[in-house]
């Protein structure tokens, strides 16, 4: 997101005005973008300042960049929505707050996906999650069963068929998993977490959102429980 005009480093008000150069069709999408010389000479700044504003553009979906050409404009589609950036995750993890709210957003994503898909009931929704069932019954190694817990989560938020939802879930949830690595040797854990599956499959194939969330949302309560 292009920060606010009050706060805005040069880059990113460059990066403004050559986005509303997008938008009223000034720069039209398939477009290469002028070279960083000329841009730099147009705005009066330096070229890493304008390097600074192609990368700002190019996260925000407005720009597609490819090896030692020139950029090329596109408009933001749905599929190229950033989420949150990897090493940025990782710092928020290490922080109480920024931890909390990740596993916030985690569970307000879930159990949001969980209600839609148990209102739907669709009968290929039910049986993509049962299948995530299997790997976690015969997983034998920590590993195998992180996998196999991540895979089932991956598939309910899959359900959707959202990719916006799915693109911003993807971009922390394998860093929050990668927390449980060190603390799911639990084998009585390993039974709870395949009860509760189980029980949230049973809920939406019942057509009970109400049940399938709050089932969920305990679970995921206890799991934030492990990165302690």
């Amino acid at each position: 997101m292009i920060a606010n005009s009050k706060t805005k480093t040069a880059g990113e008000r460059i990066a403004s005005q050559l986005v509303d150069e997008v938008k009223e069709g000034v720069l039209v999408e398939g477009d290469r973008l002028p070279s960083e010389r000329s841009l730099a000479e147009k705005f009066g700044v330096s070229r890493p300042t304008i390097h600074h504003a192609i990368q700002i553009m190019a996260r925000n979906g407005y720009l597609e960049t490819s090896g030692k050409r020139r950029p090329r404009v596109v408009l933001p589609k749905v599929h190229s929505l950033p989420g949150f950036q990897a090493e940025t995750v990782a710092v928020l993890l290490t922080q109480e707050e920024g931890h909390a709210s990740l596993e916030q957003l985690r569970q307000i994503i879930e159990t949001g996906a969980v209600r839609v898909v148990a209102r739907a009931s669709a009968v290929n929704h039910v049986g993509r999650l049962m299948a995530q069932l299997r790997p976690l019954e015969e997983a034998g190694a920590p590993e195998e069963f992180l996998l196999a817990d991540q895979a089932f989560h991956r598939t309910l938020i899959g359900c959707l068929e959202n990719p916006i939802v799915s693109n911003l879930y993807e971009s922390f949830i394998g860093e929050i998993f990668k927390l449980r690595i060190g603390r799911a040797s639990d084998r009585d854990h390993w039974d709870a977490v395949r009860r509760e599956h189980r029980e949230i499959v049973d809920a939406i194939r019942m057509s009970d959102p109400v049940k399938a969330a709050s089932i969920l949302e305990e679970h995921l309560m206890d799991a934030y429980a492990l990165s302690f």
